[in-house]
């Protein structure tokens, strides 16, 4: 079972936009819609949607970014018991087959934590999707602005590293 967390802080319009294309996605059998503590009407707004397949929750305080997923992790984890989660803003778009082929890959890999799809921007700007763990040099790098500019290249994947179907 798979279910899918995504994350609101004062932005309805969005969140129930996203919530409209993906709802009707079979291979998505629970959504979590965690409320990260909004300060406009947006919770009371999207408690209109919950169902059986959606969840409308909201977090005591807004904790920032991933605390707020975390909540949602942790509340599909205790009532729902997913085999895999997925995290997604609001302001993606996917297909239902883009979550087949993730699951399918995820299936077949042993000692995955993180399986993710590589992302293409409707502009054309081209976006980073995957970056290297950093090493304590890396780390070091990064206190220097300069530095890290003419390094960043230790952290970020190339073209060609991202040109296989699956990048370990």
């Amino acid at each position: 079972m798979v279910a899918l967390i995504v994350l609101n802080y004062n932005d309805y319009d969005t969140t129930s936009d996203f919530i409209e294309k993906i709802r009707g996605y079979s291979n998505i059998p629970k959504i979590i819609i965690v409320d990260n503590h909004s300060t406009d009407d947006s919770y009371e707004r999207l408690s209109a949607l919950a169902s059986d397949k959606i969840d409308v929750v909201r977090t005591t305080a807004n904790k920032g970014y991933a605390s707020g997923n975390n909540f949602g992790i942790r509340y599909a984890l205790e009532h729902y018991h997913p085999e895999y989660v997925i995290v997604s803003n609001p302001d993606v778009e996917f297909e239902s087959a883009a979550v087949e082929k993730l699951y399918e890959q995820a299936t077949q890999l042993e000692n995955l934590g993180v399986i993710a799809c590589r992302m293409n921007c409707l502009s054309g700007v081209a976006l980073e999707s995957a970056w290297k763990l950093p090493t304590y040099t890396d780390h070091l790098l990064g206190n220097f602005p300069i530095l890290e500019k003419l390094f960043r290249f230790r952290t970020t994947y190339t073209e060609q590293e991202l040109s296989d179907e699956l990048v370990e």
